[in-house]
């Protein structure tokens, strides 16, 4: 996407998924290679947040009447705190193993 979202987001008020962008376009194939290689390298768990943001290939701008993303490459703080318990279940995982 090449404009702002939040100037998609307001032409497309009843209706946002034309501001959806593809999950490759979002973060490239390459980009979450080497962010699980350096997890990896430092002992640490990876968390692909595509997986928890994307659906069928799709990133929404607007998911349940929040906005996903405040930039291209950051979460808004309401849909992040939506994550919160996702974060929590991961967090003890990686912990516990």
């Amino acid at each position: 996407m090449s404009r702002h979202f939040t100037e998609c987001i307001g032409e497309h008020l009843e209706d946002a998924s034309p501001c959806s962008v593809k999950r490759d376009a979002a973060r490239a194939p390459r980009f979450r290679d080497l962010d699980q290689r350096i997890a990896l390298a430092g002992h640490a768990t990876y968390l692909p947040l595509s997986d928890l943001t994307c659906t069928d290939g799709t990133c929404p701008i607007v998911s349940d009447a929040l906005v996903v993303y405040r930039d291209k490459t950051h979460m808004t703080a309401a849909f992040a705190a939506r994550l919160t318990s996702v974060f929590d279940q991961s967090m003890r995982f990686a912990l516990e193993n």
